[in-house]
């Protein structure tokens, strides 16, 4: 776009000096002797024009036409510093480095505040400001710290690694000695007095040089420094043992009853393969760290009837044992207690029947009543038709009587007939004389007299 924009202007200007008619008006006549009118195929390419053109794009608050940033660059006005660009020519410091306009050379050294720098002649791609120089960042200042816009003196609390420091205020003859693993420069950086080859704070020589050194509490081992003891070697505390038990001056192994998170422990004593599972509110990574085994977000849950965990004495998920509701048939039951039904079968509640020795389904009593054979004299009942006798008064089964309105027993007829009861009157039902009023039975019916 640049280069045809400026090409343009080279071209109407060369056109108008050697064919001058092209640039006259549309009221002159064109070189083949026609009017330069409407249908004219010549355009006013004057310069005039061209940079008016121009000069209405560079100022139009838009990125536009061959411009490298608003209203600058390209053919139009070069940019200040920090603004975009393509080449040195869009730039007022003619220097474009990574489509960016820089700072002029030699700013960093004209004794004067420059635009970019936070103070004279530093920043801004300049130097870092030394202390107590402006600042907007970290980054301006050499000691990486800025408070206040003003660049602060390297301390050994600054969380920052500066000044004379080896690592994060550490290290140096100003700050505390680094720690194992941190970086160094000398031996003195180090808390071990050991700085490796690898420009990094290690353990000392004498942890590795096969004898029990000064300081360790074992071969190589034990100590300030150098690796934990294992189980059987000596220590003088807990934390000189790999496993944090120290008895007698030596490392022990993890129990479940020394009072400590050891081993694959979840909490102290708890969890894990080995010991016993923890109890409610106490640490747990799986369910079965815990006696609930509801772990949930590494705290072991109370056991509840709605947890979807067989768990608190229950036969099978949320139901069944002493806690939660009965269970459904085929669930599995260790009682006929734990199943709906009452009947535990081979370890599955199974369907109610006649002859299960229990009390369900529809019976009124065991295994009898309801759908099933009615039930003798002093059995429990809900009406008549689950008794033999026909008679249920208060829930109980009643024996037959010669009043109680139901022919029953031994009757031969409603209340009448039989060893038990009067004789019947005429028409009534009979099975010998002895069975009517007038003992005379003909027929299974009673006769008159």
């Amino acid at each position: 776009m640049k280069a045809t924009r400026a090409a343009m202007g080279c071209v109407a200007a060369c056109v108008l000096v050697l064919f001058p008619k092209l640039g006259c008006s549309s009221d002159e006549k064109s070189e083949g002797g026609g009017e330069a009118g409407e249908g004219s195929s010549f355009v006013d390419a004057s310069p005039d024009t061209v940079a008016s053109d121009e000069a209405s794009t560079c100022s139009d608050g838009e990125l536009s036409g061959d411009e490298t940033d608003v209203d600058c660059g390209g053919s139009c006005l070069p940019c200040s510093d920090y603004r975009s660009c393509e080449e040195n020519s869009d730039c007022s410091s003619g220097l474009c480095l990574d489509n960016l306009c820089q700072v002029a050379p030699g700013h960093c050294t004209n004794g004067v505040q420059d635009e970019g720098e936070t103070d004279v002649d530093c920043s801004g791609g300049c130097e870092p400001c030394a202390d107590g120089q402006g600042c907007e960042t970290g980054d301006d200042c050499a000691s990486d710290v800025c408070a206040g816009s003003t660049c602060q003196v390297p301390t050994c609390d600054d969380a920052v690694s500066n000044g004379a420091e080896s690592d994060l205020d550490c290290g140096g003859p100003d700050c505390p000695v680094c720690a194992i693993g941190e970086r160094c420069e000398l031996d003195s950086d180090c808390v071990t007095e050991t700085c490796g080859p690898d420009r990094v704070c290690a353990v000392p020589s004498t942890c590795t040089d096969g004898e029990q050194s000064e300081g360790e509490t074992d071969v190589d081992c034990g100590g300030e420094y150098c690796a934990r003891c294992e189980v059987g070697q000596g220590c003088a505390e807990a934390s000189d043992c790999d496993n944090p038990v120290c008895e007698g001056g030596v490392c022990q192994a993890a129990d479940c009853t020394d009072g400590r998170v050891n081993a694959d422990e979840s909490d102290v004593d708890c969890g894990g393969a080995d010991c016993p599972p923890c109890v409610d509110g106490l640490s747990c990574i799986v369910t079965g760290d815990c006696e609930s085994l509801v772990c949930t977000e590494q705290v072991c849950q109370a056991a509840t009837c709605s947890d979807a965990v067989v768990n608190q004495g229950e036969s099978d998920t949320d139901c069944g044992g002493p806690a939660c509701s009965p269970c459904p048939n085929g669930s599995a039951c260790t009682a006929g207690s734990d199943c709906s039904s009452g009947v535990c079968t081979d370890g599955l509640c199974t369907l109610p029947q006649c002859a299960d020795g229990v009390a369900n389904g529809d019976e009124t009593d065991v295994d009898c009543g309801g759908g099933c054979e009615p039930c003798g004299d002093g059995q429990t009942c809900s009406v008549g038709a689950d008794c033999t006798s026909g008679v249920c008064e208060a829930g109980t089964c009643q024996p037959p009587a010669c009043d109680d309105g139901v022919l029953n027993g031994a009757e031969t007829d409603l209340d009448c007939g039989g060893p038990d009861c009067t004789g019947c009157p005429e028409g009534s039902a009979c099975n010998e004389n002895a069975d009517c009023e007038s003992n005379d039975c003909r027929g299974k019916t009673c006769r008159a007299a």
